[in-house]
């Protein structure tokens, strides 16, 4: 488990941790450090080349300002490549419409 919420990591933030993440993680908490778009589309293309991704349960990308079209492709990145991952929280990002248990809010397997 590794919590990384509340740090304001930002886009560029995104990609100078994955460099850092240990090569055996179940949960990674992202949630609310402004990662945008662009972060989160580097965070989903580079993260299933690391070791991790084979290890990986859950991964919380709540509150980070995402738009609905980043969202939707966050999925395709991500379960494909992780085959542990079963969650992908994606709740309360800026045009993520609907209540908190929306179908594409909490994505899971």
């Amino acid at each position: 488990t590794l919590d990384l919420s509340h740090n304001n990591i930002e886009s560029a933030g995104a990609l100078a941790l994955l460099a850092e993440l240990p090569p055996k993680l179940e949960f990674l908490d992202l949630s609310e450090n402004n990662l945008l778009d662009d972060g989160a589309r580097h965070f989903a293309t580079l993260f299933p080349s690391l070791l991790c991704s084979k290890t990986i349960q859950e991964v919380d990308l709540r509150l980070n300002d995402l738009t609905d079209v980043c969202v939707k492709e966050l999925p395709s990145h991500l379960f494909p490549h992780c085959p542990l991952l079963r969650i992908l929280d994606v709740r309360g990002n800026s045009d993520t419409s609907g209540p908190t248990d929306a179908p594409l809010a909490r994505l899971e397997t």
